[in-house]
């Protein structure tokens, strides 16, 4: 039960940081984008 809990942490730890970098990067990705079609 202990090894699967922190597992589990482990794993939410892990998505915490996806969910701060995405939203991060997004922003230049999608400015990347517009400056292809942005003369």
């Amino acid at each position: 039960m202990d090894y699967f809990e922190h597992d589990s942490s482990t794993g939410k730890a892990i998505l915490e940081v996806l969910n701060e970098t995405s939203p991060w990067r997004r922003p230049i990705w999608l400015m990347r984008q517009a400056g292809r079609y942005l003369p």
